[in-house]
């Protein structure tokens, strides 16, 4: 299999993943909706799926072919070409770093040499020259010109800005085994921010279309963006149905501002703009990463520090923007932007750790592990490794998020029971003090029963049997639901056709089809429905 059917097989895995993981996101938000609690078990299959997803995209990426690198070029103060655009003289040439060479506001010539072993055999694929660069640039090969990306000039008024990304295709009939020679004329009068050198990407590789490259080099991006767009959906729907939405925005917030980031990362291989956009691609990932770190440090502050929440907020916040201020690359400010709060957050989670705080621990583990990871391979930043760390982090935060929502649910509703279970108790108190009468019409004629001598009442249609302590039943022409709004807290809808005096059962049982069976100090016994025996259970204690 070659690198260009790899790819292709790549791509195609790459976005049916993509595709189930977003309908799976969307599904279980829409779950959410109409369910009492998140499903956590189905959260263990999703992240089981992510996982399996991120190991597959490392191995995919880890395909691409291994291009030559160009780190070092002369800078070369004369050159002269003849009216055909051939260039006739090439001198007064000094070597620099790459890094070295800002024409800013001037007109930079540098020159290249590389060696092809195989130049003038048949290949499977052409060679490339790929260059990304703030500039606008004209190429030589062995003195000819090979290609233009828009106009370089001395001046700025007479320069057409360039695209960001281009591949010149390096012709065989030109290359020769040894010292093949590259001259770029470059110039950058209209760039937005003027912090990193013009040449971002100098390298000889295999020839392909630029947005082929930049994709290809995106690629496995896709998964953790759909792994953030899914748990932004997820924790959102979790956020609002939560009690505290307020607190609870934290995470959705700063999961939409990490997809935001991811889509400005990856729009250069979607979308093929001149260089002066990019600064404003720059700056859109610098203010990404910024919010997603304020929000995630918010949300720890808010967690797990009782005290001086505002005051840990704003020394981290503040130390972060003085650093971004201070520091020179752009690569620098935004790994600042992410290690600085991500540092204070793994501080506060532990020491709330060693205080046993709840769930702490875990968080000071997932949040050094991040610095850790991040820091150790500062080159790396900004790159594809950077958006699997972060997708990994957020998995540990929608999985918490998802945690605590549950957690909350389960004390709201036994609460709930909790206040329930005291109101009946005092209704019955009152009952029984000051019995409640309700008018019956039967056999002609209306009488009044005390609701305290009714075990419970059975539906038939227009009528409804009341079934009386002691007395046998009677029939009351009524319907079961308008009976219902007449009787005291103390009778319980147990089935659509039944309503108990909870002051006659004495246990429930459950069968094995699932519906249940109310016992009652009479003899007498009444199913309960299926759908409403959890009702009846919290009720009953």
């Amino acid at each position: 299999m070659n690198i260009s059917t790899k790819f292709l097989f790549a791509r195609f895995f790459m976005l049916t993943v993509g595709f189930f993981m977003l309908t799976v996101g969307f599904f279980q938000g829409v779950t959410c909706l109409f369910s009492r609690h998140a499903s956590i078990c189905a959260g263990h299959v999703l992240r089981f799926c992510v996982v399996i997803s991120l190991f597959y995209s490392i191995m995919v990426n880890a395909t691409s072919t291994s291009p030559v690198h160009i780190s070092s070029v002369s800078v070369c103060l004369d050159v002269s070409k003849n009216t055909q655009g051939t260039l006739t003289k090439v001198e007064n040439c000094g070597s620099v770093s790459i890094n070295q060479v800002d024409p800013k506001q001037s007109l930079v010539w540098i020159q290249v040499h590389f060696d092809v072993a195989n130049a003038g055999q048949p290949r499977e694929r052409p060679l490339g020259l790929v260059l990304s660069a703030e500039a606008s640039t004209t190429v030589y090969l062995n003195g000819v010109k090979i290609g233009r990306n828009g106009s370089p000039a001395e001046e700025a008024k007479n320069e057409v800005a360039g695209r960001i990304d281009k591949i010149f295709y390096l012709p065989d009939s030109l290359l020769i085994k040894q010292h093949n020679t590259l001259v770029i004329e470059l110039s950058s009068h209209n760039r937005l921010l003027q912090i990193d050198p013009p040449i971002q990407r100098l390298l000889i590789t295999d020839y392909q279309t630029p947005k082929d490259y930049l994709t290809n080099h995106y690629l496995p991006v896709f998964i953790p963006l759909g792994i953030l767009i899914i748990g932004f959906i997820y924790s959102s729907v979790l956020a609002f149905q939560s009690n505290n939405t307020k607190q609870n925005l934290f995470i959705p917030v700063a999961s939409l501002f990490a997809v935001i980031q991811l889509i400005a990362e990856i729009s250069r291989g979607l979308f093929d703009y001149s260089y002066p956009y990019n600064g404003i691609r720059m700056l859109t990932i610098l203010c990404s990463s910024l919010i997603v770190s304020f929000f995630l440090l918010s949300y720890v502050c808010k967690r797990f520090l009782t005290q001086r929440r505002k005051t840990a907020l704003t020394v981290g916040c503040v130390t972060t923007l003085i650093s971004v201020l201070l520091l020179d690359h752009f690569e620098s400010k935004t790994l600042a932007s992410v290690l600085l709060p991500m540092g204070i957050g793994t501080l506060i989670t532990g020491y709330a750790a060693i205080k046993k705080a709840r769930n702490a621990l875990p968080h000071s583990i997932a949040l050094f592990a991040f610095v850790l990871l991040t820091a150790s391979s500062p080159n790396q930043f900004l790159d594809i490794y950077y958006y699997y760390c972060i997708a990994l982090l957020f998995v540990f935060f929608f999985a918490q998020h998802a945690i605590d929502y549950k957690k909350e649910q389960e004390d709201k509703r036994f609460e709930q029971n909790r206040a329930d279970r005291l109101q009946r108790i005092l209704d019955e108190q009152k009952e029984r003090e000051q019995p409640t009468r309700i008018k019956i019409s039967h056999a002609g004629k209306t009488d009044f029963i005390s609701c305290e001598e009714i075990c419970f009442c059975k539906g038939a249609r227009d009528y409804v049997e009341l079934v009386i302590n002691n007395r046998g039943s009677v029939l009351h022409h009524n319907s079961l639901s308008e009976l219902e709004s007449t009787l005291p807290a103390t009778f319980l809808r147990v089935h659509r056709s039944y309503i108990v005096n909870t002051q006659f059962i004495t246990s429930l049982s459950r069968s094995a089809s699932g519906t249940g069976i109310l016992h009652l100090s009479t003899g007498d016994e009444v199913p309960v429905s299926r759908r409403i025996m959890p009702k009846v259970r919290d009720a009953l204690g």
